[in-house]
């Protein structure tokens, strides 16, 4: 039997489960969710595997949210999807919440189980995977009526390769809030000569091996990127397991004085004023891509690949995308080069409205309610 929704209108209990506790993208877009969820009434509880940073932010959100530490957990890397065959017990909160929410496929083991009790539940999408056993193992798994959220149309296009329904698919895109240092371009632009004479990329995100930390700085390595008012600072750090990809940018970089690494940072809001440009050259597509919009938000351009998620986003947010190639420290240093030279004299940023209008709180609580909905009408959880 399933379970009985509350009246529309009243308040859910919503368990949302995620495979990670950290800074990095789909944990921000996390808190988004959580924010939107408390806006229409309803309470949440958080199940995450260890403690880590999403525990002060969710005590900050008042007494609707709770976080709950459940280290066993089934959390699917590309080492263990076998694990799924382990039957995964449901914890208390998700056996007993209104609706469950498996927040990115790393914690979809629970999809066979949730389908099995019959229980209310969506996945929210933040994954891009072109492994063709990976491909086939999801293909099998999201099989079924139960809603799916993603972070871009580049997310939903993949799902729909799958043979998910598109009806079945929601995009929720992240909210973005515009902070008090908006206008760091005209400061830039309007400090003295002496004191820009060096140029400052940065490169922001988790060190796993694929976030571009490695490619940006063998850019660095390139022959028209010698002069020595260039700056690179690399913030981020590894999983536990992902020590060696912080080990060869850390060698790497350490040939190059002009290279810092910062290590980890809760928002680019740290870096202050002292970057010019965000690089965001991942070795592989990405589903969406926050840094450039985070970079945008502070006055920041961006330059990267133009595929995936960033495919939207750059030109969302008025930064360059290159094609990927064979010779990415080329490419990457050669890219650098000229957004460096326009940078004066390229337009402006677009404007916050243009922005906040698409990323909006209200467009991502319109979309949660559609999906709240369609679970409330019986239409969405097998």
């Amino acid at each position: 039997m399933g379970i009985c929704f509350a009246r529309v209108g009243e308040e859910l209990n919503i368990t949302i489960v995620h495979g990670s506790n950290d800074t990095y993208g789909a944990s921000r877009v996390l808190i988004h969710e959580i924010k939107c969820l408390i806006s229409l009434g309803h309470s949440v509880h958080l199940l995450v595997p260890s403690s880590g940073p999403l525990n002060d932010e969710v005590a900050g959100l008042g007494s609707e949210v709770q976080i709950s530490v459940h280290p066993k957990l089934l959390v699917l890397r590309r080492s263990n999807l076998t694990h799924i065959l382990r039957s995964p017990r449901l914890p208390h909160a998700m056996r007993t919440a209104d609706v469950v929410v498996l927040w990115t496929l790393a914690v979809s083991a629970y999809v066979p189980l949730l389908r099995l009790t019959r229980r209310k539940f969506y996945v929210a999408v933040h994954e891009l995977l072109e492994d063709r056993r990976a491909r086939l193992f999801f293909a099998m798994l999201l099989v079924g009526s139960f809603p799916l959220t993603t972070c871009s149309k580049a997310t939903s296009a993949w799902l729909r390769s799958l043979g998910v329904r598109e009806s079945r698919i929601s995009v929720t895109y992240p909210v973005i809030n515009i902070p008090a240092q908006r206008n760091h371009r005209d400061t830039v632009l309007a400090v003295s000569e002496n004191a820009r004479q060096t140029f400052t990329v940065a490169v922001f995100g988790r060190v796993n091996g694929h976030k571009g930390h490695l490619e940006v700085v063998e850019a660095f390595g390139q022959p028209s990127m010698s002069d020595p008012d260039w700056r690179l600072v690399l913030a981020g750090a590894p999983f536990p397991g992902q020590e060696s990809a912080l080990d060869d940018v850390l060698q790497l970089a350490s040939m190059d004085s002009r290279i810092s690494y910062l290590g980890e940072l809760r928002s680019m809001e740290e870096l202050g004023d002292a970057v010019d440009l965000t690089a965001v050259f991942p070795t592989k597509p990405e589903p969406f891509g926050l840094v450039p919009i985070e970079a945008w938000s502070f006055g920041i351009r961006s330059v990267g690949y133009g595929d995936g998620g960033a495919a939207e986003v750059l030109p969302m947010v008025g930064g360059t995308a290159i094609e990927r190639g064979a010779a990415p420290a080329a490419a990457i240093a050669s890219a650098l080069v000229v957004e460096r030279r326009t940078w004066e004299l390229k337009p402006d940023l677009p404007p916050v409205d243009e922005v906040a209008s698409k990323l909006s709180f209200e467009n991502r609580v319109n979309s949660l309610s559609g999906v709240l909905a369609a679970l409330r009408s019986g239409a969405a959880s097998d």
